[in-house]
């Protein structure tokens, strides 16, 4: 079955009406309930990382004891910006409490960016609310 142009034309739209109507939505709830929300969501390159982060450690098998962290090369190859803005990012939200970055166990050299239980709080709390 054939479109016709106007129809996706009109399929486009919608679309990125309802996208930027969640946004804002998504803005306005992490304003208005926990400001801290607005760290994480305010710049869409550390919700690219929020969400790999909280991938990595719920798609994992793992005890209690262990930690599961996200390779730093992987976090910033993925966030959509230049390598030294994705450093920065990275680097205020570990000054800020809302990650750790420590050596990974197999390798010291690699390092391990992990989210700490503030921002593990924070991501349950903003699902549970969805």
């Amino acid at each position: 079955m054939f479109r016709t142009q106007a129809l996706n034309e009109a399929i486009y739209g919608a679309f990125a009406a309802t996208r930027l109507a969640l946004s804002r939505d998504q803005m306005e709830v992490s304003l208005v309930h926990d400001p801290h929300r607005r760290f994480w969501f305010a710049r869409f390159e550390m919700y690219i990382a929020l969400l790999m982060m909280m991938d990595n450690r719920y798609a994992a098998h793992h005890d209690s004891d262990t930690r599961i962290g996200t390779r730093l090369t992987n976090l910033i190859s993925n966030m959509p910006c230049s390598y030294t803005t994705a450093r920065q990012l990275i680097d205020d939200a570990v000054e800020l409490g809302y990650l750790e970055m420590t050596p990974s166990q197999g390798d010291r050299r690699v390092k391990m960016v992990i989210p700490t239980e503030r921002t593990i709080a924070l991501w349950e709390s903003y699902v549970d609310e969805a």
